[in-house]
């Protein structure tokens, strides 16, 4: 357990909280999916082979098709999602300060009736979400899909980039003993501190925040949180984050509008800046000319063939969610990465229908919460300095020295609110016997 002095540290409220040559493309009648029920008949559908198809275009499937296409094999990427391009002044993340239908998954608007057990119309969904009620949201390939099941309700990101692109960004490397005490034994932690932890933090560019930023007037509840934990007796330093803090330093100096500098990135960095999956490992794959990787390309289905072949099957949508065209890849290798959510949702329904025989029967489930916590610190009568905080993350308190209690505490800033509610958060996470134990069974909705 963690003792009662660090608890008290964290004390306030808490809040809610993943060799191929294109074939030749061709029109076919049959059976669009393995039990599809849906009328096909204004839909074109058509075929293509590949020799890899990846499923999902974050850390698992951006590092994947840059692994195949430095070994010389194409692949074909699938992204349910868009494109988000980020730079200076952009405007292509909704802003956790006015939430727009850029925010939302559009399947999450049809799914979450059946989820809570009555169809919601619209209107209604902000409110589930814990969201203003005067929002009014529109369908669209946004960015987060709120999925909800017992005991817990998950956050999957959508979008070339996956999780990298709201992700905080904390890139800390854990100690020998903490690797250990967590990961499989057939894992060599000195192989990963060798080779495999240098080159993430080169791709990713890790570095940390500047004192010149640390030092400006929207990061004072930075370091106020650097000097309580420094007064309560335990060690403070800074995290390390993919970011070019340059951005950031431009934004003091007013050459683009904020977006580091008042804390508003936790659904993404408008002004660019942060070394996510897709300016990073997805790039690179896709200089090679060996990677095609096609967004707004839902994967329903996948089933195994009797020749042992793979088959994939797709919504082509709009960004509206419109249903535009079904495809059918079939492929020798299948790479499923569309987070630990849906890879395991499409892998429960293929099950369901038989369509890959051999699945284990414990399948989906074994689920549980990150045992991280999220709470409110609140300083009622002086605050943190005003109603702007300098974020994402600069500064942690690690308690690693026992590998059975390890915790890190960080400070994340509110987003801007329009007015000083002296208050910011502070996140928790480390070792927990209770981490990922839960009985929930995670729900294929089929």
């Amino acid at each position: 357990m963690v003792d009662k002095k660090r608890r008290l540290l964290l004390k306030g409220a808490a809040g809610a909280t993943a060799v191929g040559m294109l074939g030749n493309v061709k029109t076919v009648t049959a059976a669009v999916t393995p039990a599809d029920s849906s009328t096909t008949a204004d839909v074109p559908v058509s075929e293509e082979t590949h020799r890899v198809v990846i499923i999902g275009s974050g850390f698992g499937g951006g590092i994947a098709a840059l692994r195949f296409a430095e070994a010389g094999i194409s692949s074909l990427v699938l992204e349910r999602g868009i494109r988000w391009p980020t730079g200076p002044n952009a405007d292509t993340f909704p802003r956790a300060s006015s939430i727009d239908k850029r925010a939302i998954w559009y399947e999450a608007l049809d799914k979450i009736g059946t989820s809570l057990g009555a169809a919601p119309s619209i209107d209604q969904v902000p409110g589930l979400l814990n969201l203003p009620l005067g929002i009014k949201l529109k369908k669209f390939a946004g960015l987060l899909e709120p999925v909800f099941n017992k005991h817990m309700a998950i956050m999957c990101p959508s979008g070339v980039g996956g999780g990298s692109l709201v992700y905080q960004g904390m890139t800390l490397q854990p100690t020998k003993a903490l690797f250990e005490r967590v990961m499989p034994a057939g894992i060599d932690y000195d192989q990963m501190d060798r080779i495999y932890y240098p080159r993430v933090t080169a791709m990713l560019k890790v570095k940390t925040a500047p004192d010149a930023l640390i030092n400006s007037p929207t990061y004072q509840v930075a370091r106020i949180f650097a000097e309580r934990v420094t007064k309560a007796g335990y060690s403070v330093e800074k995290i390390p984050m993919p970011i070019d803090w340059s951005f950031a330093l431009r934004e003091l100096k007013g050459e683009m509008a904020p977006a580091y500098t008042n804390g508003d990135a936790a659904l993404g960095v408008n002004n660019g800046g942060k070394h996510s999956v897709d300016v990073t490992y997805i790039a690179q794959a896709e200089q090679t000319g060996l990677v095609d990787l096609r967004v707004l390309h839902n994967v329903t289905h996948i089933a195994r063939a009797g020749d042992g072949k793979w088959k994939v099957y797709v919504n082509v949508t709009d960004e509206s969610g419109t249903l535009l065209e079904k495809k059918i890849f079939t492929s020798t290798a299948l790479i499923m990465a569309a987070g630990s959510v849906n890879t395991t949702k499409l892998l429960l329904r293929a099950k369901g229908q038989g369509t890959i025989p051999g699945l284990p029967a414990a399948l989906g489930t074994g689920w549980g919460t990150n045992a991280d916590r999220i709470v409110t610190w609140s300083r009622p009568f002086s605050g943190f300095g005003g109603a702007i905080q300098g974020g994402p993350v600069i500064y942690g308190s690690k308690e690693w020295d026992n590998p059975d209690t390890a915790n890190t505490i960080i400070q994340a800033s509110l987003p801007p609110l329009g007015k000083d509610i002296k208050t910011t958060m502070m996140v928790g996470f480390g070792i927990s016997d209770k981490r990922g134990t839960g009985p929930t069974m995670l729900k294929p909705m089929m």
